[in-house]
């Protein structure tokens, strides 16, 4: 995710506290600040957040914080570890595959996703994407796939998790985002510089369709409810949602609200 430091940093913090208090948050009890969880200062000085992930069986909270991971108690906040190794040089995001015992972790300097065991939550390989800018990342169950989406390379690396390989590069044109995978073979990723969603088949690695998210304005933030089908994409200007049953790309009214200016089915 391309951003200044400071939005980083602002983007991380809040969605930590978010996720953290999404798995304790009581349906009626609505939102409000929990805790702030202060981090120590990632190894060689740099101050930088980006993408968390929240595993919800073994109630840990990834952050990916400069040079390092740091995992979190997801109930008391408390810190379980951190996955550190002297090749990493700025972390964006981390996948797991369970059935494997591995996680993924993206890098976008280093051009890699490192491999690490979920047990042991030590550094066991690397694969090199060899693109710049290897940003989000995200575990397709379908496919039995790894995809980085690798912003200012404009393209998405499919890897074999258990043959720690590179299968292919995927060319979506435009800086991509944050992706949502459906676990029935579809990968839905933003792109922030044609503004649209791209759809991926992850049986055949092609691009299946692409819809416009106009009014957003550079589409970054992604999610799935898989359940009803649809797909909410953020940008700086707009919200908008939809569902993918049909794939066709209709598009709802507009929502009147400054925030949410757009619903979207893809």
């Amino acid at each position: 995710m391309k951003t200044s430091s400071f939005a980083r940093l602002a983007i991380g913090v809040s969605t930590l506290l978010l996720a953290a208090y999404a798995l304790t948050v009581s349906a009626a009890g609505g939102y409000h600040l929990v805790k702030k969880v202060p981090l120590a200062v990632a190894p060689g000085g740099g101050e930088y957040f980006d993408y968390l992930l929240v595993d919800p069986d073994t109630r840990r909270v990834y952050v990916s914080h400069g040079t390092e991971v740091v995992i979190l108690n997801a109930d008391d906040y408390s810190l379980v570890t951190t996955i550190s190794d002297p090749r990493f040089k700025r972390i964006h995001g981390v996948a797991l595959v369970k059935p494997l015992n591995k996680g993924f972790i993206s890098d976008g300097e280093a051009q890699s996703a490192f491999v690490f065991d979920l047990k042991t939550l030590k550094v066991t390989g690397e694969v090199k994407t060899n693109q710049p800018d290897t940003d989000s990342i995200i575990y397709d169950p379908a496919s039995k796939y790894i995809f980085t989406f690798n912003g200012s390379s404009h393209n998405s690396t499919v890897i074999d998790p258990a043959k720690e390989t590179v299968v292919k590069n995927i060319d979506l044109i435009g800086a991509v985002e944050f992706p949502a995978v459906d676990g029935k073979g579809m990968i839905y990723d933003n792109n922030e510089d044609k503004n649209d969603v791209v759809a991926i088949d992850t049986k055949t690695l092609e691009i299946k369709n692409r819809w416009p998210v106009a009014p957003e304005g550079q589409a970054v933030a992604l999610a799935m409810d898989v359940k009803n089908r649809r797909l909410f994409s953020a940008g700086p200007q707009a919200a908008i949602h939809g569902d993918d049953g049909c794939g066709q790309g209709k598009r709802h009214p507009v929502v009147p609200d400054n925030r949410w200016r757009g619903r979207y089915p893809v």
